[in-house]
């Protein structure tokens, strides 16, 4: 009894085609320019720049401080509290190369940009942070999901 049961509730009812879902878009590259870079230093992450330096590959900021009350640079971002973690970077390095990819979603499209963090206050074990910062648009206008490296090494 149980086992046709359970037959009837799976097999597929007559007729029924299965439908093939639309491939995900081409990943493609998004330059970042110095200004969308600032951008990101400044309302991504609560940091203040004392200076940028622009390289073929990066923008390389020196920070100040912090714009707001913030104890870390990952305060507020989705999903993240930072608690008693006090962590203040002394400088961060954005890259020129991000991607637009479908990394949240098979038809997302999600801006994808790499980010190092080194702090000249911090002890060599936890100096440095590295990871990518996952916007949920192809731009910069929301809040991202971040995934980070806390170096062990030290930079």
């Amino acid at each position: 009894m149980k086992t046709s049961l359970i037959l009837a509730l799976v097999a597929a009812p007559i007729g029924v085609r299965a439908i093939a879902l639309p491939p995900p878009p081409e990943a493609f590259e998004r330059p970042l320019e110095r200004s969308d870079a600032l951008v990101l230093v400044s309302r991504v992450l609560h940091l203040s720049a004392s200076g940028v330096e622009t390289t073929e590959k990066a923008h390389v900021f020196q920070v100040a401080g912090f714009t707001d009350s913030s104890k870390c640079p990952l305060e507020g971002m989705r999903g993240v509290r930072c608690g008693e973690f006090t962590w203040q970077p002394s400088v961060v390095t954005v890259y020129r190369r991000a991607f637009v990819a479908a990394l949240s979603g098979h038809l997302a499209r999600n801006l994808v940009v790499a980010v190092d963090l080194g702090s000249s206050s911090a002890p060599l074990a936890r100096s440095t942070m590295h990871g990518v910062l996952v916007f949920p648009t192809p731009d910069l206008d929301s809040r991202p999901a971040f995934a980070w490296y806390l170096s062990r090494l030290g930079s």
